[in-house]
């Protein structure tokens, strides 16, 4: 708490999401999904008693420290529920028709699935209820098995991977309550290093093949997408900005780091867009009637996309052999199920529901357990 009229604050008490006041003296906030209120007197800025809580299950957008409730004047509290159970996701390969050929591990509570640069391992968020925490693991495709990389009580999601497949980024709000990058050996061997302090909410997009560069969000309300150095100075400095009030984000690394495909929200709809890296010379749309989550092919022939209905995946035949892209008619492959369940609430719009093979011959799609 702070005045408008001086330099005076006070820290109150630490916590992953925001307060707001409610008259005549108290203070609501969200504690593992319960409505807390406590008393509050805001001329000596001090807490009374202890607090009490007034409801359950209350929604909160994780990555933003955000829960929703609003309070007026007169007594009244506005809130969003949240469900009061969470429904376990599959972990399911399809082929190009969108018939399942497989399936990774058992039933669970999953989000961000990320495949390492040469297929033999996933990288996947995981909420443990009885913690109320989500892990990050890693999964041996090749010999089956997984290995917990994560173990603090928070959320830790976003994982992305270093192009030789050795790190992964990731997101935790385990410092300051809001997301923050860290990075850590895929082997589990070492402590998790912050490789970026900031005040702002950070969500990792991409690792740049050379591996020099970290792609992320720093702030989704803003919506921009910024490039942070692996090494040296570690100085982040903007790639993409929005113009004319267009809304970047959801970039996407080319598997030779020549091209990025990303998407803008615009007018009511979010498009999928590709621009050269690292010169920007030109801004082309993949999309045409909405589209996000884009994924390359690994030979940069193809990129894929869900569409605006997120019931169906897009493929878009590309040609970069010049300066000046040919893009082919966007063509859909298969209808999808997507697990929009209880899981999405924990991470607010973390999602990244699907993942392609490099040879785009197989999908790995985060759905329902029970379709």
């Amino acid at each position: 708490m702070g005045s408008l009229d001086s330099k005076e604050r006070k820290l109150l008490f630490r916590n992953p999401t925001n307060a707001v006041y409610a008259a005549p003296g108290y203070l609501l906030f969200v504690r593992e999904n319960m409505l807390m209120a406590q008393a509050f007197d805001y001329t000596r800025l001090s807490l009374n008693g202890d607090a009490a809580p007034i409801a359950q299950n209350v929604l909160v957008n994780a990555p933003y420290g955000r829960a929703i409730l609003s309070a007026s004047d007169n007594g009244v509290l506005a809130y969003a529920g949240a469900p009061s159970a969470a429904e376990p996701s599959q972990l399911r390969w399809l082929d190009r028709t969108g018939k399942q050929i497989g399936a990774v591990g058992d039933p669970g509570l999953y989000a961000n699935p990320r495949l390492s640069p040469d297929g033999t391992k996933l990288a996947v968020a995981i909420a443990d209820a009885s913690r109320a925490a989500v892990d990050i693991w890693i999964y041996d495709l090749q010999n089956g098995g997984k290995t917990r990389l994560t173990f603090d009580t928070s959320l830790n999601f976003l994982p992305i991977w270093s192009p030789d497949g050795g790190q992964v980024v990731f997101d935790s709000n385990r410092s300051k309550g809001f997301p923050q990058l860290y990075r850590k050996a895929a082997n589990g061997e070492g402590s998790d290093e912050l490789p970026l302090a900031s005040n702002t909410t950070d969500l990792p997009d991409d690792w740049s093949p050379d591996g020099r560069l970290i792609l992320y969000e720093p702030n989704p309300t803003v919506a921009e997408l910024w490039l942070l150095p692996i090494s040296g100075e570690r100085k982040p400095a903007v790639f993409l900005s929005g113009e004319g009030g267009t809304l970047p984000g959801e970039g996407t690394f080319s598997h030779d780091g020549k091209w990025l495909a990303f998407t803008e929200y615009s007018a009511g709809k979010r498009e999928v867009y590709i621009t050269s890296f690292p010169g920007k010379t030109g801004k082309w749309q993949v999309s045409v009637a909405g589209g996000h989550y884009p994924r390359w092919r690994g030979d940069g022939k193809e990129l894929f996309f869900l569409r605006a209905d997120n019931a169906t995946v897009m493929s878009v035949d590309l040609d970069l052999k010049n300066s000046v892209p040919r893009i082919g008619i966007p063509k859909a492959l298969f209808p999808v199920h997507l697990a929009l369940l209880s899981f999405q609430n924990r991470l607010g719009s973390a999602w990244d529901p699907f993942e392609v093979v490099a040879d785009g011959k197989r999908f790995l799609v985060n759905s329902p357990d029970q379709l």
